[in-house]
């Protein structure tokens, strides 16, 4: 059987948020249709994933109350898991996968602006030190006129 810790995390947020698509599923039903085996520590892992969707909110928690199946009166709880509108919004821009290739896309266009902003940065660099050149031999230009042709500074 498969076991989704081998998955990479992103895969398996995408995975399980695909499964909550259509109908609301407890951990149980969740791990079936992964075909996980009933280890804790795959049972572990997918309720960190729950979490992780909870905490995005991709997901919500659902709470129902069966009757007990013992038949004593009591009711037993049960928690299964839906997807939110958010989420379903999400899910259908590709999820967890398309959110990390618009991130790297934006990284990659962030640091294309970087690189022309220092290259802007060395060229306003040359261009600020020719002005200041240029200034400096205007004014050695009007000190040595007003040397020779005023007869300044004898």
């Amino acid at each position: 059987m498969e076991d989704i810790t081998t998955l990479p995390p992103i895969q398996q947020l995408d995975k399980v948020l695909g499964i909550l698509q259509n109908f609301s599923k407890s951990i149980q039903e969740i791990q079936k249709e992964l075909k996980l085996d009933t280890k804790p520590e795959t049972f572990q892992q997918v309720r960190l994933i729950l979490n992780k969707l909870k905490k995005d909110e991709y997901a919500d928690e659902v709470e129902s109350f069966v009757p007990d199946r013992l038949g004593v009166g009591a009711q037993e709880k049960f928690i299964s898991y839906k997807i939110t509108f958010e989420g379903s919004v999400f899910k259908a821009s590709d999820g967890y996968a398309g959110e990390r290739l618009l991130l790297n896309a934006e990284n990659i266009r962030l640091e294309r602006i970087e690189q022309k902003a220092r290259a802007n940065q060395k060229i306003l660099m040359l261009l600020t030190i020719f002005v200041c050149l240029g200034t400096l031999a205007q004014a050695i230009y009007a000190l040595v006129e007003l040397y020779w042709k005023y007869h300044w500074f004898h």
